[in-house]
C-alpha cells in the first residue's frame, strides 16, 4: 500500500489471497448452475508498481500483448516505449523511444506477438512496427486508407490505419469515427484485412455502430462529445495471436438477450451462439458510477472533474434507457475463451460473461470498479489496479476454486 509521499511497493503479497468476488463455473450448460456451481476466486498472483523506480513507474495502461514464452508487453498513456516483464512481473527491457524514425513511437497502442515477431501499433503515426523478441526493429508497415474505398456511406468515419496483426501477416482495420460527423443512426461498419502494401484482400465482416453520441454541455458554450457508454454498439475483440476476431451484438429489444459470433482471419464462421443473461436496469447508482469512471480520465485541463461529473451526469439522464446492454466489451483469450463484460452491477464491479473456446457458457464474474481487465485466459488474468490515489499497479490474478470448510 503507498504511503503518504505517494510511494506504491514494487511487489504485492505473494500469498494467494481471495480479493474479487467468484466466478460460477458450470461447463456445458447455458444456465449455470443446474446442478449447483462450481466457485472460483481470484487470488493475487503479483502485483507491480514502484513510484520511485522507472522500471515499475506506471502511467495509465493501454494494451497488454502476451508472448509464447509468457513475456508481457505493454504499452501506456505518453510513454513512446514497450516495456517488457518476464511471466513473473520482473522487468526484462524496454524498447522505442519519442520520434518518427525507424523503430519509434509518438504514441504506441496495441501490442501483440505472432510467429517470434512483436508488432506495435502507433496510434498517431499511421503505422504498425515489427520487432524481433529482444526489441530490435525490424521493418515498419504503413498506409493510410480513405473511407470512400470500403464505405458505402463514409461521411462521419476517419481513414483506415494499421492496427492489429494477424497470423497470416495481413493487417486488420477498421475506420474511425468522428462523433461530430456520425449520423444519428446505426450504421454497419467494416473490418477490413489489408496487405502490406495496403490493398484490401478481404472484408472479414461489419458491426453494427447504435446512436453513438452522447452531447456533455458543461455550460458557458462548453460542451463535449462522448461514445455513448449504453448504446449497445457491437463490440469485437481479436485474440492475441491473431487467429480470430469474436464479435459480441446485445439484442436491441430484448435486454437479457445477444448473439456472439468467431471468425477466422480467412473469413470464416467458426460459430454463433445465442445467449440469455440476467438482465441489468440501468439505476441511479450504474450512471453515478459510469460519470464517475468517466471523469477520472484525463480531461485536458479544461474543466475540473466535479464539473464534468456533473454534466456527463445529466447527459446520461436525457437519454437514460432501462436496461443496460448485454454486451459492452469483450475480451479474447489465448485459449480461446471469451469474457463479455456487461456492465457494473449495484455492488459497483463489473459483471462479465465467461465462454469457453467454442462458445458455450462457461460462467460469470465480478470485478471490483478499481480493476480493469487487459489480458484474459482460462486459468489467469492480467489487469490495471488502481488504488486509493488512483496509482496504477499491473496486477496478475490466478482464477483458482473456492475452497469450502
Amino acid at each position: 500500500m503507498p504511503s503518504n509521499n505517494r510511494r506504491a511497493s514494487r511487489f504485492g503479497p505473494r500469498r494467494a489471497t481471495p480479493i474479487l468476488g467468484c466466478l460460477l463455473l458450470a461447463i456445458g450448460c447455458e444456465q449455470p448452475g443446474r446442478d449447483g456451481p462450481t466457485e472460483f476466486v481470484l487470488q493475487r498472483d503479483w502485483r507491480i508498481g514502484d513510484l520511485d523506480d522507472r522500471r515499475y513507474a506506471f502511467t495509465d495502461m493501454v494494451s497488454l500483448g502476451l508472448g509464447e514464452d509468457g513475456s508481457l508487453y505493454l504499452t501506456q498513456r505518453g510513454v513512446p516505449e514497450v516495456w517488457v516483464f518476464d511471466s513473473e512481473g520482473s522487468f526484462v527491457r524496454k524498447f522505442g523511444g519519442y520520434g518518427n524514425g525507424p523503430g519509434e513511437f509518438q504514441q504506441p497502442s496495441f501490442v501483440g506477438e505472432v510467429r517470434d515477431t512483436v508488432w506495435v501499433t502507433d496510434a498517431f503515426g499511421s503505422r504498425l512496427s515489427l520487432f524481433n523478441k529482444e526489441g530490435r526493429f525490424l521493418r515498419s508497415i504503413q498506409f493510410v486508407v480513405p473511407p470512400t474505398r470500403v464505405l458505402d456511406e463514409p461521411v462521419g468515419f476517419f481513414p483506415l490505419r494499421p492496427r492489429i496483426r494477424l497470423t497470416d501477416g495481413t493487417i486488420l482495420s477498421w475506420p474511425g469515427v468522428s462523433l461530430g460527423m456520425l449520423p444519428d443512426r446505426d450504421i454497419h461498419a467494416p473490418l477490413v484485412a489489408f496487405d502490406e502494401d495496403g490493398d484490401q484482400v478481404r472484408t472479414l465482416a461489419r458491426y453494427l455502430l447504435r446512436r453513438y453520441q452522447l452531447i456533455v454541455n458543461y455550460g458557458n458554450g462548453g460542451a463535449a462529445l462522448r461514445q455513448h457508454p449504453l448504446n449497445g454498439s457491437e463490440v469485437f475483440a481479436v485474440d492475441p495471436r491473431g487467429d480470430h476476431v469474436t464479435f459480441a451484438l446485445s439484442s436491441d429489444d430484448q435486454p437479457d438477450a445477444m448473439v456472439v459470433t468467431r471468425i477466422s482471419a480467412s473469413g470464416d464462421t467458426m460459430y454463433r451462439r445465442e445467449l440469455r443473461v440476467d438482465p441489468i436496469p440501468v439505476t441511479d447508482a450504474l450512471l453515478d458510477g459510469l460519470a464517475r469512471r468517466e471523469s477520472q480520465k484525463d480531461l485536458g485541463g479544461t474543466i475540473t472533474p466535479a464539473k464534468f461529473f456533473s454534466a456527463y451526469r445529466s447527459a446520461l439522464e436525457k437519454d437514460r434507457p432501462d436496461f443496460v446492454p448485454a454486451a459492452v466489451e469483450i475480451l479474447v483469450g489465448a485459449d480461446g475463451g471469451a469474457w463479455i463484460r456487461r456492465a457494473r452491477d449495484l455492488s459497483g464491479s463489473d459483471r462479465w460473461v465467461i465462454l469457453s473456446r467454442d462458445g458455450s457458457r462457461a460462467g460469470t464474474l465480478d470485478v471490483a470498479d478499481t480493476v480493469r481487465l487487459l489480458l484474459v485466459s482460462t486459468d489467469a488474468v492480467w489487469a490495471e489496479e488502481k488504488d486509493e490515489l488512483g496509482i496504477p499497479y499491473l496486477v496478475r490474478y490466478s482464477v483458482v476454486e473456492r475452497v469450502t470448510e
